[in-house]
């Protein structure tokens, strides 16, 4: 066997130490070198010697499987059945754990949705698409404008009632609805109506009136020749009653006898009364006192307090020598 052929080379190590070593040449006259595999994967590392580095490249080398060569699944040692990959490979696999889409979806934690297309149109109507995040976006904006819209209007009607003093229990259609039924409603208890804030504010005060309730007009026309004028009058409601009456009287001459006062009594006794000669209009005042047709026009509203709902009281109309027409009605 030929002798190892050397060559003296400067090697510099890591750690920056320098020092001459023998490097084989003419590798077909290199004598046999002997080594043993190690017992345990291992890297290489520096200063080792080369019967140590040969050593750990050669359990390395012997440690690689068929497959590293051929690259092939048959070749895998712990590898799935191919009825697995297609029906049931597990989860923890890689695999769903279920043979279709539904139980896929469900050992997954996903929802029907996750098989899904995606729709960039909100014209399409196709159950499989879902919305992309643009169209989703709009609407939203569009929903929030809507809700703004709504709110808009529900604040006005709120503080329209509130303006009445019918103000809603709370900001909301239903509450306000209350408040709209009170107003139609307009019941009055001994005078007073519900739901009327100056009501729950004062209770102990008079009534309040917001228009004509429950009413009773009726016309009546009378010639001269006739004495004093009397109808009767049904109390609507119990408390303070309005009186409301409208009358049209003629007398051949203008006189200072041209009177008329109206009562209102209740079991013979005088309530209320009024005299034509405090608000009573003469529409003809231009005419001689002695001459044509002397007319006259009185509107008036009486106040009747303490009235029982339902009974009757006398409305009389007291005039001299006049003829008269007129409308009477309570509330």
């Amino acid at each position: 066997m030929s002798k190892l052929t050397t060559k003296k080379l400067k090697h510099k190590f890591t750690d920056g130490t320098e020092e001459l070593v023998d490097i084989a040449v003419n590798a077909e006259n290199v004598e046999e070198i002997n080594f043993e595999q190690s017992e345990e994967r291992e890297n290489i590392n520096t200063r080792e010697g080369l019967l140590t580095i040969l050593g750990k490249l050669k359990k390395w080398y012997v440690d690689l499987k068929k497959v590293a060569w051929s690259g092939s699944y048959t070749d895998l040692a712990d590898k799935p059945g191919l009825n697995e990959i297609e029906g049931t490979l597990s989860v923890e696999k890689g695999g769903t754990g279920a043979n279709n889409a539904s139980g896929a979806r469900k050992n997954l934690g996903l929802k029907a949705a996750a098989t899904y297309g995606v729709a960039t149109s909100d014209t399409v109507n196709d159950s499989s698409l879902v919305a992309n995040a643009t169209i989703v976006y709009s609407h939203r904006v569009e929903i929030d404008k809507l809700k703004q819209s709504f709110q808009d209007g529900v604040n006005r009607i709120y503080n329209y009632l509130k303006g009445l003093k019918f103000t809603p229990s709370v900001n909301s259609p239903s509450a306000i609805c209350v408040s709209i039924q009170d107003i139609y409603d307009t019941r009055f208890n001994n005078g007073r109506l519900q739901g009327h804030e100056d009501v729950k504010a004062n209770p102990g005060g008079y009534g309040i009136s917001t228009g004509i309730a429950p009413e009773q007009f009726a016309l009546f026309t009378s010639s001269r020749v006739f004495g004093d004028i009397s109808n009767n009058l049904t109390a609507p409601r119990t408390g303070t009653c309005s009186l409301k009456f409208e009358l049209y009287l003629t007398y051949d001459s203008h006189s200072n006898a041209n009177k008329c006062r109206i009562y209102v009594n209740r079991s013979g006794v005088t309530i209320v009364y009024a005299d034509i000669e405090d608000d009573g209009i003469d529409i003809r005042p231009d005419l001689p006192e002695d001459k044509g047709t002397h007319q006259y026009t009185w509107r008036k509203t009486l106040e009747i307090p303490d009235c029982t709902s339902g009974e009757t009281l006398e409305y009389k109309i007291v005039r001299d020598g006049a003829n008269v027409s007129w409308i009477i009605g309570m509330y």
